[in-house]
């Protein structure tokens, strides 16, 4: 994972680990395999809300604010 520890790549990797019921370490592999986290964070940065979909770890993951993230069974079609 990048240097993110906290935002929106933060709140992503909550949400996945919860979603699966295991610690944030145990995420393999790390989510700048899926996604740009650096890019990601940046969408936020200025306080936009523009909406990510994405596939990671066999889910969908629904982004539409820093703090606001849905995870979805199955990948993104």
């Amino acid at each position: 994972m990048s240097s993110h520890e906290n935002g929106v790549v933060h709140a992503v990797i909550d949400a996945v680990a919860a979603h699966e019921g295991v610690d944030e370490t145990d995420l393999d592999p790390p989510l700048d395999d899926a996604i740009d986290a650096d890019a990601l964070s940046a969408l936020y940065d200025d306080h936009s809300a523009p909406t990510v979909r994405f596939s990671y770890r066999d889910h969908t993951v629904v982004v539409t604010g820093p703090d606001a993230v849905e995870v979805e069974t199955g990948p993104s079609a």
